[in-house]
């Protein structure tokens, strides 16, 4: 399967403790401008046990051409729109040879 890149993406990393003691994301970037794909996943229809109704988007994105370890804590932030997302899962690397491609699931943020 070939990915086509249709944006490029820095990845955020970190967490500090605000003036309450609270923990904050830190804007630190770990990468910067890595070529990849940013989808939205189809909905699928669920009844959430709270009542809520909305349906949370979910993304999926693929690093083209390129490896890079995610972590669950890390943050995305598209370069060609600015909008931030949550890494909710990160898929291990599978192909031990050539330029396989790097995939996480996400969610949006901001």
């Amino acid at each position: 399967m070939t990915v086509l890149a249709t944006t490029t993406v820095s990845v955020l990393r970190g967490t500090a403790a605000n003036r309450f003691g609270d923990e904050i994301d830190t804007e630190t970037v770990v990468a910067t401008r890595l070529p990849a794909s940013i989808l939205e996943r189809p909905v699928t229809g669920a009844r959430p046990a709270s009542g809520r109704q909305d349906t949370p988007r979910t993304y999926a994105l693929r690093l083209v051409g390129r490896r890079f370890v995610f972590q669950q804590s890390d943050r995305i932030r598209d370069e060609r729109t600015g909008w931030i997302y949550a890494v909710t899962t990160a898929a291990p690397v599978t192909n031990p040879v050539g330029l396989g491609s790097t995939r996480a699931d996400l969610q949006r943020v901001s």
